[in-house]
């Protein structure tokens, strides 16, 4: 019998980070693929949006089979289906022009990205520090989306929007190869003890509303990033560079939390991080020139990514199951999905602010909610 992959491994945190950075695409260049949806098929800003909507849709609802049902299967195969699934979709986007035809497949295929998300949910829960995992999951897909939001601007004039969707499939293929790095399934450790002595469902609610708020003002924000830069006057090239430095600065955000981990608690980072948030929000409201777009996106990601990972180790902390943490690929699917379609709502022809008020008021929401999850003990220490 085959020994199962180490958790704790960081080859299994690559090979989830792969796979994930794939499935969660057009979250994570939401920007160039809404910019790409408006130039070269002529969707409006409102269809493109609605598009990104479609797929986080998809990706929130497999949370929900996900959590009930996950843990009897095999993850391997699981992933090997997704992949295939994922490949498929990809595909088949890549020669669609209907915009019907684009919610639908792209509803599929973010169901199947869910549930890989799924997935490695249960795996960084059986770890033992879900904080440092975590940080680490995200830096790996970012460092991959700081080159496709360098590099895809110039591939769209190219190859169009189709080409994004058909060099996904083919690098979801290559990913075919490192599923066998990921444990096949797996048991909550013994060590690990749920805080019995609180109102677990009270905080997980609290907790749930909390990052819901989170990602439907950071989405409802990142998916028009592009657009609002475009708004200022900015010339295409120079925004697909501000947010790949912005994106690589939240990179190093991720990489901050990683090494950060649990050493000053999880309220002090998660301060920290909201407040750099609003104010990198608040400088889109300004008469800005390109350096503050750079520093707008570069705070904005760096307090996505850094503020993240402790946000959902704090769920994790007060479930040692996994279901909660499992259950938060729902709650987070639902603000990714309903942020960029409120923000197409609160779009106006002649200005974002609405939807800049929009993620302030929603990430202070979220700060308030969070911080009596925030406080609580640590359920294991940083190794």
């Amino acid at each position: 019998m085959n020994k199962q992959p180490d958790p704790n491994s960081y080859y299994t945190l690559f090979a989830l980070s792969l796979v994930n950075s794939c499935g969660a695409a057009s979250l994570l260049l939401a920007p160039v693929i809404v910019g790409g949806l408006v130039n070269t098929l002529e969707f409006s800003g409102q269809q493109a949006g609605y598009i990104i909507s479609s797929e986080l849709a998809g990706l929130a609802l497999a949370a929900i089979p996900a959590a009930l049902w996950l843990s009897r299967f095999n993850w391997q195969r699981v992933l090997y289906v997704m992949l295939v699934v994922l490949i498929a979709g990809n595909f088949l986007t890549s020669t669609l022009t209907d915009y019907s035809a684009f919610l639908i497949v792209r509803f599929i295929t973010g169901f199947s990205a869910g549930l890989s998300l799924a997935v490695s949910m249960s795996i960084i829960n059986l770890t033992r520090d879900p904080d440092r995992n975590l940080g680490f999951w995200f830096s790996v897909q970012l460092l991959l989306t700081v080159v496709g939001l360098a590099l895809l601007p110039g591939f769209i004039l190219s190859f169009g929007i189709g080409g994004i969707y058909a060099l996904l499939a083919a690098f979801q293929f290559c990913l075919l190869f490192v599923v066998r790095f990921v444990p096949a399934g797996g048991v909550v450790e013994q060590s690990a003890q749920s805080v019995s002595d609180k109102p677990v469902l009270l905080l997980a609610l609290m907790g749930f509303v909390s990052i819901f708020l989170f990602e439907v003002a950071i989405m409802g924000l990142w998916t028009y990033y592009e657009r609002i830069g475009n708004a200022g006057g900015l010339p295409a090239q120079s925004i697909a560079y501000a947010l790949s430095i912005g994106t690589f600065v939240g990179f190093l955000g991720s990489l901050a939390a990683a090494g950060l981990s649990t050493r000053f608690g999880r309220l002090v980072p998660i301060t920290i991080g909201i407040s750099v948030a609003i104010v990198s929000i608040l400088i889109l409201n300004m008469d800005f020139s390109l350096i503050l777009f750079v520093l707008s996106a570069s705070a904005f990601c760096f307090a996505w990514y850094f503020s993240l990972p402790f946000l959902m180790a704090a769920i994790a902390n007060i479930d040692a199951s996994g279901r909660l943490l499992i259950f938060v690929n729902f709650v987070t699917g639902a603000g990714l999905t309903i942020g960029p379609a409120v923000a197409a709502k609160l779009q106006t022809e002649d200005s974002y602010e609405p939807i800049i008020w929009m993620g302030v008021i929603a990430l202070v929401l979220s700060f308030l909610l969070m911080i009596r999850l925030a406080v609580l003990p640590v359920r294991g220490a940083a190794s």
